[in-house]
Formats: C-alpha cells, sequence, structure tokens
C-alpha cells in the first residue's frame, strides 16, 4: 500500500505498522466478500474474524523463498504474502485470469509465485503437505525456504495433523505450524506437543508483533537446524484496543489523517478489484485438462 501510518525509524514499529495496515485491509475485504457470498455472488468464504491479526503477522514474517499452507480460511495470510486484492477477487469469482486459473475448489486460493498454497478440502490435510515441504528443505541442505503451516484448534488432534506433526518432529523438518483462531476448548498444545517432538511457543494471537517475532525466531531455528516449532497464536478474549495499533498510538505514530488515508485506498483498491473481477471472463471448457498431470520432459535418444 503507499499510503502509510507514519512512524520512525525502527524495525518494531514498522512491524507493528504493516500489521495494522494488513489487519485494516484484511477487515474491509471480508466485509465486502462476506456480503458477496451473503447474496450469492460468490462461493464458499470463510471470515477470518479475529485471527486476522494472527494471519497476517505470522505470513510477514516469512521471506520470498518460502511456502504458506493453510485452509481457505487464511486468505488473510495470503494478502500479507503479497497476493494483490485483485487476484484475491478474480479467485473468489472463479475467473480465467486468477493465478489458479478459475479451477480451484471454492474458496481456495493458490498463487504459486508466492508460496501460497490455501485449500478448501480436509481441514488439516495441508498440514502434511507443510511437513513434507519442510523434510524436503532439510534433505537439500543448501536450500534456506522454510515452510509456514497455519492451522484452527478443531483440527489440533486429528489424524492428518497427528501424522503432520509426527513427521515433522521425526524427521527435523524446516517447518513452522501456527495455531490461530480460539481457543475452543481445546487447552493447552505443550502435552502433546512432547509427544510430537515439537517445541511450543505461546503468545497472545491478538499480539500481532509478538506473533511476528515468534515466528521469525521459529523460522530462524529450523534453518539452524533445530527442528519445527508450534507457535500457539490463538486469542482469548478480545482487547479494548487493537494491541499493534495501541502500541503505535502510545509511541505517537498512528494519527487519524494517516488511518483516513489509508481506509481511502483500501476502498479504492476494493473497489478496483470488484470491478475488474465482474468484468473477467469464467474458464472456458477447453481448460478442463489443463494441470491435470504432469507434463515430463522428454531426451532425446
Amino acid at each position: 500500500m503507499s499510503a502509510v501510518l507514519p512512524l520512525e525509524t525502527g524495525p518494531s514499529l514498522e512491524v507493528e505498522a504493516r500489521i495494522v495496515e494488513g489487519v485494516a485491509l484484511a477487515s474491509a475485504v471480508e466485509a465486502h466478500l462476506a456480503n458477496l457470498a451473503e447474496a450469492g455472488h460468490i462461493g464458499l468464504f470463510p471470515p477470518a474474524g479475529r485471527a486476522r491479526v494472527a494471519m497476517t503477522a505470522a505470513a510477514l514474517a516469512t521471506e520470498p523463498g518460502d511456502m504458506l499452507f493453510g485452509t481457505a480460511r487464511d486468505w488473510v495470510a495470503a494478502l500479507a504474502r503479497g497476493v494483490t486484492v485483485d487476484d484475491l477477487f478474480l479467485q473468489m469469482f472463479a475467473r480465467a485470469s486468477a493465478s489458479g486459473g478459475g479451477r480451484t475448489l471454492p474458496g481456495a486460493v493458490q498463487d504459486p509465485a508466492r508460496g501460497v498454497v490455501l485449500s478448501a478440502g480436509a481441514p488439516a490435510a495441508h498440514l502434511l503437505h507443510a511437513a513434507g515441504f519442510g523434510h524436503a528443505a532439510a534433505l537439500r541442505g543448501g536450500d534456506e525456504r522454510v515452510a509456514i503451516g497455519l492451522f484452527g484448534s478443531a483440527v489440533a488432534f486429528s489424524q492428518d495433523a497427528h501424522r503432520a506433526f509426527t513427521l515433522a518432529g521425526v524427521a527435523g523438518a524446516r517447518v513452522v505450524f501456527v495455531a490461530r483462531g480460539a481457543d475452543g476448548g481445546v487447552g493447552s498444545l505443550h502435552r502433546a506437543a512432547e509427544g510430537w517432538g515439537l517445541r511450543v511457543v505461546t503468545v497472545d494471537g491478538d499480539d500481532g508483533g509478538a506473533v511476528f517475532r515468534a515466528v521469525q525466531r521459529a523460522r530462524d531455528r529450523a534453518l539452524a537446524g533445530k527442528g519445527p516449532t508450534l507457535v500457539d497464536a490463538r486469542h482469548g478474549d478480545a482487547p479494548a484496543v487493537p494491541h499493534d495499533a495501541l502500541v503505535l498510538q502510545r509511541a505517537g505514530r498512528l494519527s487519524s489523517e494517516a488511518e483516513r488515508a489509508v481506509d481511502a485506498e483500501i476502498r479504492a483498491a476494493i473497489m478496483t478489484a470488484r470491478s475488474a473481477a465482474d468484468g473477467a471472463a469464467a474458464p472456458g471448457p477447453e481448460t478442463l485438462p489443463e494441470h491435470v498431470r504432469a507434463e515430463a520432459a522428454h531426451e532425446d535418444r
């Protein structure tokens, strides 16, 4: 975004400012897409709710070569990872010009160029993919990439999650799992993580700066060969003022004028994306066989 919140030089304030902007964008996009889904203009659209903070912060802590795995609910992380509002709308409207070619499952978001794979199938199968990617990255040695796997409490003890966590722990995979959303009555993940062989770090999911730094440290740890980490970034009771906005306010770096400028830019971006998606074409029947089979390279003998 070109309209940025004013802040002095300093990595901590820069992180909080990017999180506040990202959450503001996600909040406005969520409201618009939720209305479209309710009216039947688009298919499945799961709201992110307060998990927007943890999703945004976790994605911002990644590096360009990393892979982000999640479910359709993690579209917020896709935006923070660099997926444009235009492309998100094209994918939600299943348009041919979208990164997924308009052929992904409803609600799924794909962007190979930005390392984003959000599935709309089994709610924890993507964690196996994250563990597999992290295992492969560790085996390659010089590969400096890490997998990030976002998930909710409801799947923490599912079979797919158990397999993914166990594989990651045994193989020393370069992967960071991030639990986001409400606690859901699941409670602490520490005791179960001992059996999985995972290190657990617990942070407040409403504190984006804390989530960012926890994921960043876990990523560095994975690259150092010290194994995978599970960052428990679930949230509790809602704070009166969003934590990251409060940090900027106390530092005197969050002005009403800057907020209005950001909000105006967000509204313009959403309306532009909506207009482009409305006018874009759906995929034609000739695209049905595309990406079904891998194209193997044949050498002349």
